[in-house]
């Protein structure tokens, strides 16, 4: 009794160590993307209503996993 007792947990510890070895790892990493807009006008005259202008209309950050 004794004997198989101990002899299922050995076999149940070695099962435990092999599914261990054989656990995926897990990967993550940063993404991102960052849209980017600008306007450089040449005012010349006084009454013109176009400014110079920098825009970010369009930022996404996120993280992949695999």
């Amino acid at each position: 009794m004794k004997n198989r007792l101990l002899t299922t947990a050995i076999a149940v510890c070695i099962a435990l160590d092999i599914a261990h070895a054989q656990e995926a790892k897990l990967t993550v990493r940063p993404i991102g993307r960052i849209l980017m807009d600008g306007e450089l006008f040449d005012a010349k005259h006084e009454n013109n209503l176009l400014n110079d202008r920098f825009a970010i209309p369009d930022a996404r950050v996120g993280v992949s996993a695999k």
